[in-house]
């Protein structure tokens, strides 16, 4: 009984390990095959932030200013 606990405690962790082996290497995969796409996408979203952070900048800058 104590043999088939660990047992099926074994074939459950293998599972489980096998399933997130694949979901991971799928995931790289598929950023492989689409890295020029993620890194525009990345890039853009880093300019966007950048840009975003200065017209706050600018616009705090400002407020004290006129204000």
């Amino acid at each position: 009984m104590y043999v088939c606990k660990i047992f099926s405690r074994f074939v459950n962790f293998l599972s489980t390990l096998s399933i997130v082996y694949f979901a991971i290497r799928k995931i790289f995969i598929f950023m492989q095959s689409h890295l020029p796409i993620f890194t525009s996408v990345a890039c853009a979203f880093w300019v966007i932030s950048k840009i975003i952070i200065a017209l706050k900048s600018v616009t705090k800058f400002f407020s004290y200013v006129y204000f």
